[in-house]
């Protein structure tokens, strides 16, 4: 076989090659990364707001379906990874953002983003969280706490029945605690939090989470909440303060 005839078969087959290599190129679906965030309303009398991470172009039509946040709740969302222009408005006013910022998401991981403040002076808490992993043969849930109450002292945690700072000694405001495992056995029916001055020891509020002896199936010899992990806010304005839970499933 002489050079020519050579060179010309290589060709032949680098050009089969590339033609193959090209056409299961175009079978290959590349996923997109996404993040999660949890985005909660601990605004001080706000009006419910609605989230938009794709930026003004689509403001129009993503308030006829987005979910309303009002105070005291939270709504999770996955969102593609990146820098997101992260906009979010009051439904009373959409013409002024109460939230506008750039926030860096990285692929497959999980925040959360408190809302705090009063109405007109919007503050934020931005997290990357790392709930805590429970062993299946482990019945524990995460629980964590915030401060999230405008202007307040520093408060401490405590399980009703247990000395004054028992959980947390001392949380100021817009600080956030760790995740914590807590035992979640089917005979455990509630956990009672109690928020209070670290100073003083008084009682400022307190929170319940109660019921927690059901599983999802109704079963009364699980509980609900084991292998799972929730956020407890601190909010509101001195002398009328109170919590809410974030769940972080």
């Amino acid at each position: 076989m002489n050079n020519m005839k050579k060179s010309k078969i290589l060709t032949a087959i680098l050009i089969s090659f590339i033609f193959t290599s090209c056409k299961k190129e175009a079978y290959i679906v590349k996923a997109n990364p996404v993040s999660s965030l949890t985005v909660a309303n601990a605004i001080v009398a706000s009006n419910p707001v609605i989230v938009n991470p794709y930026g003004d172009k689509y403001v129009s039509t993503y308030y006829s379906t987005s979910p309303q946040i009002t105070t005291g709740s939270s709504v999770e969302y996955n969102i593609a990874s990146g820098n997101i222009p992260l906009k979010i408005y009051s439904v009373s006013d959409t013409g002024h953002a109460v939230y506008n910022n750039n926030i860096t998401l990285s692929p497959q991981r999980i925040y959360s983003l408190f809302l705090c403040g009063q109405t007109g002076s919007t503050e934020s808490v931005l997290t990357t969280d790392d709930p805590p992993y429970h062993p299946a043969a482990d019945s524990t849930v995460g629980i964590r706490f915030i401060n999230l109450s405008p202007g307040s002292s520093p408060v401490s945690v405590d399980i009703q029945g247990k000395a004054n700072g028992s959980e947390v000694q001392s949380l100021a405001y817009k600080s956030i605690t760790s995740f914590k495992n807590y035992p979640a056995t089917y005979n455990i029916s509630q956990y009672v939090f109690e928020f209070r001055d670290a100073s003083s020891g008084a009682l400022l509020t307190s929170f319940t989470i109660s019921g927690i002896n059901y599983g999802d199936d109704g079963d009364t010899n699980t509980n609900f909440y084991r292998w799972k992990n929730i956020t407890i806010v601190f909010d509101g304005l001195s002398g009328s303060q109170n919590a809410f839970q974030v769940n972080n499933y």
